[in-house]
């Protein structure tokens, strides 16, 4: 097993591991969203919309990608939708400049009528020698119920 070295600068990581190095891009980090915060607009009590985001590994490097409820108010659901490509049960592969989708539902409740409701996915990257956390992800989704 060979030396891992994680420096941090100024919101940047550099993971420098026995097989190599893993570096991140000069903006931040491996992990970029496509868009990062997804409105679903105003919708109708009794409505379901699906709607997502790419999410990409801008990487040089295989990553294990992961992901994570953030944040899953009632009127929101994740999981299986068309769309859903980014592991959701476990760690998986994602290669670089390969991407995986993310798709969340929105499901108006009366209870939150003229208010906005935000849910958040958050994904997480691996290095798949060491299991070494790289970077990570929020994606917003936002909505608002109408009567």
């Amino acid at each position: 097993m060979g030396l891992v070295v994680t420096l941090a600068v100024v919101g940047c990581a550099l993971l420098v591991g026995a097989n190599g190095a893993i570096a991140a891009p000069a903006d931040g980090g491996v992990l970029k969203a496509n868009p990062k915060r997804v409105n679903f607009g105003t919708k109708q009590v009794g409505t379901f919309t699906v709607k997502g985001s790419t999410i990409t590994n801008t990487g040089s490097t295989e990553l294990l990608v992961q992901t994570v409820a953030d944040r899953m108010p009632d009127q929101f659901s994740w999981g299986l939708f068309p769309g859903q490509t980014c592991p959701i049960f476990e760690p998986a592969p994602l290669g670089p400049g390969e991407s995986c989708g993310i798709a969340v539902g929105f499901r108006p409740e009366a209870f939150w009528a003229g208010r906005e409701d935000l849910a958040v996915l958050g994904l997480s990257v691996f290095d798949p020698a060491t299991g070494v956390p790289i970077d990570s992800v929020l994606v917003e989704f936002r909505g608002v119920t109408k009567l």
